[in-house]
């Protein structure tokens, strides 16, 4: 695997074409964080699809994750549960998956 980094410092290790989702062993394209058969994290610390998370720079706020933008591999689609908002673009580090007990 190869290791890109962003402008931000933040990196993440690129799958090369024909490798396998270790959850549905479907084929997946280079540099998705999520697998677009079944949405399941590929690398470490990627929110479920759907679930209910919070911003590391805000922990006040809760976000539903939608997913990653299938053209822009690391950037995500939340929605913010007290107004309705969708925000696109977003980076996916930014977000962490709440427990069971912070839900």
């Amino acid at each position: 695997m190869e290791s890109r980094t962003h402008d931000n410092g933040w990196s993440w290790k690129s799958n090369r074409e024909g490798e396998k989702c270790k959850i549905c062993d479907q084929a997946f394209h280079d540099g998705f964080s999520t697998c677009p058969s079944c949405g399941g994290a590929l690398y470490e610390n990627v929110p479920r699809q759907y679930s209910l998370v919070k911003a590391k720079y805000n922990d006040d706020l809760v976000y539903v994750y939608l997913g990653e933008i299938p053209n822009m591999p690391g950037h995500c689609v939340v929605v913010d549960t007290e107004t309705g908002t969708l925000i696109s673009g977003m980076h996916i580090e930014n977000y962490i998956e709440l427990t069971e007990e912070e839900v």
